[in-house]
């Protein structure tokens, strides 16, 4: 079809975005958070780093989707066959988040430097994760960054985590990861790790709500797990 049967066949709101988005009454960053809202999709994140320690960057990948989410890491997340650089931009266009591995040379990287202003730009969260002593510049200075040196990187994903969740925007694909993650955890400490995050969210829809129940009953490492105790006491 060409654009104008397309546009002669549209329905009446679906031509009412399209205007509103080419006006820019409406950006990319709504469009992606408006289809997650009625779907929610586990929580997808683009990793900007320097390839020099995409090693690193794989580590902690290895500890995000302990809770259902997903980090792209370019050169590991592009198919061979794929052209690289039109997987990241795709990454970069519907990514619910980016996180920033802040090691030093990062700011002599053009690479880096577009990403972390194309993710700036679509006004969506961006964490940083400084490794060395290079300090958050430019518009990413705004930003109070979590030191990780020295650190073992359970606890700084956790950090990530309680950032990630003072932005409302992604709660619903971040509920989908922990309970995506709840559901195929392999241990207790798995299964301690991702309640701890879950157990305070109120917005769980219906259907996840019955998948954590399925997962406490289905899954004997939630089943059999016992949280440590609240300040209440209770496990």
């Amino acid at each position: 079809m060409t654009v104008q049967d397309c546009l002669l066949e549209g329905e009446e709101t679906g031509l009412q975005e399209l205007a509103s988005y080419l006006r820019g009454e409406q950006d990319e960053a709504d469009l992606v958070a408006g289809a997650s809202a009625q779907q929610p999709i586990p929580l997808k994140v683009f990793a900007s780093h320097l390839a020099a320690h995409r090693g690193v960057v794989s580590t902690y990948a290895a500890e995000f989707q302990k809770y259902g989410i997903e980090l792209f890491v370019a050169h590991d997340s592009i198919e061979p066959d794929a052209v690289w650089a039109d997987e990241i931009v795709l990454s970069l266009r519907t990514a619910n988040c980016g996180i920033v591995f802040l090691h030093d040379g990062f700011n002599a990287s053009g690479w880096c430097d577009q990403e972390v202003g194309w993710l700036l730009g679509r006004g969506i969260p961006v964490p940083v994760l400084k490794f060395g002593a290079t300090a958050p510049y430019g518009p990413l200075g705004f930003k109070q960054a979590i030191n990780v040196a020295g650190r073992y990187h359970e606890p700084v994903v956790a950090e990530t985590l309680t950032v990630l969740r003072n932005s409302p925007a992604i709660a619903p694909n971040l509920i989908e990861s922990l309970v995506v993650g709840l559901e195929r955890s392999p241990n207790f400490h798995t299964t301690d790790l991702i309640w701890m995050q879950l157990q305070t969210y109120r917005e769980l829809t219906t259907e996840q709500t019955e998948r954590v129940l399925q997962a406490a009953t289905g899954n004997t490492q939630v089943r059999n797990a016992s949280c440590p105790g609240d300040a209440m006491g209770r496990t």
